[in-house]
């Protein structure tokens, strides 16, 4: 039998589970191709976060690639599927990146679910920010 979390826990996982990812790419630093193309887009890379990341490239199609949410500094949220080169320097494919803001559930408070990945998203950038 598993336990049931209830809103607030299930919120905290989801804000844990983004808060690694961007986490990691402000550490471990993105891709100089990334860096470049999101700066191409008016996106500052060092003042926004990814909070979600999908870079394995049997589901993407190709060898050197990343996907994800993207949110920026002013709460505009991007979503992105990039191909670079070996050099992870120059994005060479642009299989998706679009601004999915609109889409986004921002509510703090949805009936049975808690806040919305939006606002998940949002909570986790201003705590990197602040950090």
């Amino acid at each position: 039998m598993s336990i049931q979390l209830n809103v607030q826990q299930q919120n905290h996982l989801a804000f844990e589970a983004m808060l690694r990812t961007a986490r990691g790419f402000r550490e471990k630093g993105v891709a100089p191709g990334l860096i470049d193309f999101f700066f191409t887009h008016g996106i500052d890379v060092n003042s926004s976060a990814i909070v979600f990341a999908q870079t394995e490239s049997y589901m993407l199609g190709f060898a050197h690639g990343l996907g994800g949410l993207l949110v920026t500094s002013d709460k505009q949220y991007y979503s992105f599927n990039l191909e670079l080169d070996e050099t992870l320097m120059l994005v060479t494919w642009v299989h998706e990146f679009s601004d999915v803001t609109a889409e986004q559930n921002m509510s703090a408070r949805n009936r049975g679910t808690g806040q919305g990945e939006g606002a998940v998203a949002a909570a986790v950038l201003d705590a990197l920010n602040i950090a």
